[in-house]
């Protein structure tokens, strides 16, 4: 099966990705979320840190990111959005608005060949 490469423009959905109310901790859900990484996309990572996010907007300060919502059990991947202006576009870190849910931020994300991403 071939990997699709990531774009950091794009945000990703995996809708239902947990069952909720869920009672994993966080690690297995990160587990989880790296095999889709591994699978999907062809990436791993060293490392990641993750924070409870309840109702508060989170932005991904230029890092690749995945959020899991509480709520819905949907699982969202990104990074970077366009913001254009009448000289042309920047990049900007992408936010999103979470009710209840858990951010994990990806640490040294690369290809599986170890080609290494710089989303700044």
């Amino acid at each position: 099966m071939p990997h699709s490469l990531i774009n950091p423009r794009i945000i990703y959905e995996f809708p239902n990705y947990i069952q909720v109310p869920f009672f994993n901790s966080p690690d297995e859900i990160a587990k989880g979320i790296e095999k889709v990484l591994k699978e999907e996309f062809g990436l791993v990572s060293d490392s990641y840190t993750y924070k409870n996010v309840v109702y508060e907007k989170v932005s991904s300060n230029g890092k690749f990111v995945s959020c899991v919502s509480c709520d819905t059990g949907t699982l969202y991947h990104f990074a970077l959005d366009v913001e254009e202006h009448c000289n042309g576009f920047d990049l900007v870190p992408r936010e999103l608005f979470l009710n209840n849910g858990i951010m994990f931020i990806w640490d040294n994300l690369r290809e599986i060949d170890n080609v290494k991403f710089d989303f700044n």
